[in-house]
This record gives structure tokens, sequence and C-alpha cells, in this order.
């Protein structure tokens, strides 16, 4: 009985480690560029690409872009995961549709600045700044 309740709790922590290690390859992609317009007016949509840098190889891949609107900040965070598997050995930038770079886009809701602000790995904010007239 007791070997049979260790091989248990060799299998479980098993188990256990493997589920913490698949979570512990997910990430924040660090962005390294936003090109959105100068101005846009109230009530249309705002369109920017970000750029930026997923990882040191093709192993490193985009899982989802999370984006949301709160007042006059649209707030994004770009979650990568590392896949097992034959890769290549180039860097893996963010890239949609087979164009460098993702599109985002907002509709402001009343005039002033509009701060489009993505979450680095570090927490930090990458901010740029769109006139809403």
């Amino acid at each position: 009985m007791k070997i049979f309740a260790a091989v248990t709790f060799c299998f479980l922590a098993m188990l256990a480690s493997c589920e913490n290690s698949i979570e512990q390859t997910d990430f924040i992609i660090r962005v390294t560029k936003i090109d959105a317009p100068d101005k846009v007016k109230l009530g249309e949509s705002l369109s920017a690409r970000i750029f930026g840098i997923i990882g040191a190889d093709g192993c490193h891949v985009l899982k989802k872009a999370d984006l949301h609107i709160a007042g006059n900040i649209g707030h994004a965070t770009f979650y990568g995961e590392k896949v097992e598997g034959p890769c290549t050995m180039s860097t893996s930038y963010l890239r949609q549709d087979n164009h460098m770079g993702y599109d985002i886009s907002f509709t402001p809701q009343s005039r002033g600045l509009f701060i489009i602000s993505v979450r680095q790995p570090d927490n930090t904010l990458f901010k740029d700044t769109v006139i809403v007239e």
C-alpha cells in the first residue's frame, strides 16, 4: 500500500510540474514601435500598427492580443508562447496577415488626447498619443 501511495504521489507531482512548465512558456511580447496617425476626427476609427520582437527563434509565436478601451486610453497586451518542435533560427517578429506589425483599432469617445498604451514584459507601458479633433 505504501508503494502505491508513493507512486501515486510521484505521478501527481510530475503531472503538476508539467502543467506549471506549460504556463511558464507564456510571456508578454516586447513592443518596439507604435505607428499611429497624429490626428483623427471624433467618431472615426483610430488605426495603428504595433511592431515588436516575439523571440530569438521561430519557436516563439504570437498567442493572443488583448485589446480594450477605457476612457481615452486604448490598452493592448500581446502574449506569446514558446512552442515545441523544429524551429527556424531567425528572430520572430510581431506579424499579421503576412506583413510586419499587428494592426489594432480603437474608436475614441471624446476630443483631446487619446493614448495608445501597450504593456511591456517588465510591466512598464509603451505609449503613443493621438489628437482627437
